[in-house]
């Protein structure tokens, strides 16, 4: 159960980037050397990209500040029995195309959403350079069976998102010929796209691109070990900023990176509603004392959708949160969870066509809601929750694990009141 009416102040280290990880494994996995990753984040997703890795022989520890990940390079090789995605979609789009690039046999499995999370354009893809795919009629269970790449070209639908292109790309040292990917459409969630090339480069690895049309990694180029330290998760950090305007709190989020990064566009977005949110010196600091509706295309920053609904639910005016229909085969179809239970708390939002629409209300109300079994439903409700007048339970709750395991820790050292079990 958490208590409403919450007011919240202190300052907290935002959580290390999954999706940094995520990269940040593979290419480490993939180099001739050893590396070390600091900041490492022990979030469900990034434990199941590690098990896959090591099921493919690849020899991963974790020093004992649990922190700190040691990945020593490998050629990756057949794995002996299944690998376990959990419920990372992350994990099965960015290792397919490695067992299929390596030439060898490998079952991929899964549990809970992403068994309902759909993964034919990979198969597609992975299909047309030469490889064996057997599938659940494109859902997990799926089954390669590959000699390696047969091409050094393959076209892809940008309309699925970036996940399957990243993985073909992080892959793509693996095959002699080297790799092209011709992208038909302008793919969704581009910053994550480019969050994947600049791992790349880290590790030595460049991409010639032609925007996020085309990219190519030439034949011959290897990763190299290296150390790196993990940045902070603006994904993740939303929520909290989203409780603070919920609360009308200030607060303060430490090591966030500054320019680009994939979900950075939460700090003007919050600008432009009329928050307070300043990077100094590597410290974000938040305050709100009231917002404005807002009209934004979210093609590029779905995992926004959750807090800035948030938000927009309690800003004055309308709000137009636009290309939110891509979102229904995430871990739950979140624009519809989003208007049930933020709709039960009092909210006044519905479904237009791709877009969600949102009509300011004063205060949200207390209630008991649902996870819908999504953790970025869960933690946008918990924002919500805090600033609601009564207290609200989620059922379903401790789905947050998935990205971010501190999180209720976190929000009780803000002055938070949340009880487990109630």
């Amino acid at each position: 159960m958490i208590e409403g009416g919450a007011k919240l102040s202190g300052e907290l280290t935002a959580p290390p980037s999954k999706s940094y990880c995520h990269r940040a494994l593979i290419c480490s996995s993939l180099s001739e050397g050893r590396s070390r990753i600091s900041r490492f984040s022990r979030c469900d997703d990034v434990l199941a990209t590690m098990s896959v890795l090591r099921g493919m022989g690849i020899d991963i520890d974790l020093a004992a500040d649990g922190a700190t990940s040691i990945v020593h390079g490998a050629e990756p090789s057949e794995p002996e029995g299944v690998l376990d995605c959990g419920e990372s979609a992350s994990t099965l789009r960015m290792c397919l195309p490695m067992a299929a690039s390596k030439g060898f046999f490998a079952v991929f499995s899964g549990k809970g959403s992403l068994l309902k999370r759909p993964i034919g354009p990979v198969i597609d893809a992975l299909r047309s350079l030469g490889a064996e795919v057997v599938s659940r009629g494109g859902y997990v269970p799926v089954a390669i069976n590959s000699r390696g790449y047969g091409t050094d070209r393959v076209r892809v639908d940008g309309g699925f998102g970036s996940q399957h292109i990243s993985g073909l790309l992080l892959s793509s040292p693996l095959s002699p010929h080297g790799l092209r990917i011709d992208v038909d459409g302008e793919p969704s969630s581009r910053p994550y796209l480019d969050l994947t090339v600049q791992v790349m480069g880290h590790y030595g690895v460049s991409v010639e691109r032609e925007g996020h049309r085309s990219l190519r990694v030439l034949p011959g180029l290897r990763y190299g070990g290296r150390d790196l330290t993990v940045p902070g998760d603006y994904s993740s950090s939303s929520f909290m900023m989203a409780a603070a305007v919920s609360t009308r709190s200030s607060i303060s989020l430490l090591g966030l990176p500054s320019g680009d990064f994939p979900d950075s566009e939460i700090l003007g977005l919050m600008s432009r509603m009329g928050a307070k949110a300043r990077l100094e010196g590597g410290s974000l600091l938040l305050s709100s004392n009231g917002l404005k509706g807002i009209d934004i295309d979210c093609r590029d920053i779905g995992d926004l959708v959750p807090p800035l609904a948030v938000m927009a639910s309690i800003a004055s005016g309308s709000s137009r949160l636009r290309g939110v229909s891509r979102l229904s085969t995430k871990e739950s179809s979140r624009a519809e969870a989003l208007v049930s239970e933020l709709g039960k708390m009092g909210g006044r939002l519905h479904i237009d066509g791709d877009d969600l629409v949102l009509n300011g209300v004063k205060a949200l109300r207390g209630s008991v809601v649902s996870s819908w079994g999504d953790h970025r439903i869960e933690m946008a409700l918990a924002a919500a929750a805090l600033g609601a007048e009564g207290a609200t339970t989620i059922d379903g709750a401790m789905t947050v694990t998935k990205s971010y395991a501190g999180f209720y820790d976190d929000l009780r050292s803000l002055g938070a009141e949340i009880h487990a079990g109630q």
